[in-house]
């Protein structure tokens, strides 16, 4: 008998090894186009599924993407709004400049005039925005110089950086203030009502409720949501106390997520109207860790005002948000 056709033990081994290799490979080469498709699919690769779409002629499909993604993610750095800008968006334009601005070291006038040219305008009868203006300066995101900058350039900057700012009193679909309501989050919270800041640099939630007739304040809390769940608990009992049509008035100062029990207070946070924007681990959430959170909603109403900015998206930081409200001149 041939001893070379025979399989000793070590052959066997050598022969099932290659037949699991010779699996593994054609395996893979099978699976990672599907793999990168499915990778793409994640909704927080939606610039490079956008991409992949654009070059197969499915522009308007493109877009889709890149405004659903945009509106989940709210990306601090200019490429995805780039490419939405690329279909004709104008305040994808603002955005782009805006981010490729901060990008190049910060804003200076020439970019907040070009900011207001594509911005409509909402300043005339505004309240001082420099509260909520200074925190983009202090964090290096508006060039000092430039600290003069009117009010009007001031409302574009912050409009242009996922900001709501509402120049005839109206807040969602029923509510209105009588009072002017200027709400900013970052390093801290500012929260100006009726010229008097309510906010601070402690960390956590600052919430207010106003009496919707006269703008009177009901309640003011501070709840420091990185110290435990207690605090959320008594967030939510805080939150359920405010009358029906009352104004509840939010905002971050540095950190407000860790224990943020999201069966306890989703509820009672949309109930003034606000909505769970930020995608998060596959997730509608209000903000996540690190977020600059900002907001005005009325209880029982839709529609709510609110402005978000993540802790870090693809390695690119977040930076302040501001929502404001305030009568119009008519009123």
């Amino acid at each position: 008998m041939d001893g070379s056709r025979v399989l000793t033990p070590e052959r066997k081994v050598g022969v099932l090894w290659m037949l699991l290799l010779g699996f593994f490979l054609a395996f893979n080469a099978a699976y990672f186009p599907i793999r990168q498709y499915q990778s793409e699919r994640a909704p927080e690769n939606f610039a490079a599924f956008a991409e992949r779409m654009a070059a197969a002629g499915q522009t308007e499909m493109a877009a889709r993407q890149l405004a659903a993604g945009i509106g989940w993610f709210h990306p601090a750095y200019a490429a995805p709004y780039e490419q939405l800008a690329a279909a004709g968006d104008a305040p994808a334009r603002a955005q782009a400049l805006l981010y490729a601005r901060l990008a190049a070291g910060g804003l200076d006038l020439p970019a907040m005039e070009e900011l207001s040219r594509l911005v409509p305008s909402v300043a005339g009868n505004a309240p001082d925005l420099e509260p909520a203006f200074a925190l983009w300066r202090e964090a290096g995101l508006v060039q000092p110089k430039d600290a003069a900058a009117g009010n009007g350039h001031k409302a574009a900057v912050l409009q242009a950086g996922h900001g709501h700012l509402q120049a005839d009193g109206r807040i969602g679909d029923a509510g209105r203030t009588p009072v002017s309501i200027l709400v900013a989050s970052g390093p801290r919270a500012v929260m100006m009502i009726d010229g008097v800041d309510y906010g601070g640099s402690t960390r956590g939630l600052y919430v207010a409720v106003l009496e919707a007739a006269t703008g009177r304040i009901l309640q003011l809390g501070q709840f420091d949501l990185w110290e435990s769940w207690d605090e959320s608990l008594r967030m939510a009992q805080f939150l359920r106390k405010a009358p029906e049509g009352s104004i509840g008035v939010f905002a971050v100062s540095k950190e407000a997520s860790v224990y943020f029990d999201h069966a306890r207070l989703t509820p009672e946070m949309e109930a003034f109207g606000l909505e769970r924007q930020a995608m998060l681990n596959h997730r509608l959430r209000f903000f996540g860790l690190k977020f600059a959170f900002a907001a005005i909603g009325v209880k029982g109403g839709t529609g709510g005002m609110q402005a978000w900015s993540p802790g870090e998206f693809k390695g690119h930081e977040g930076h302040p948000v501001c929502v404001a409200v305030w009568p119009g001149s008519a009123q």
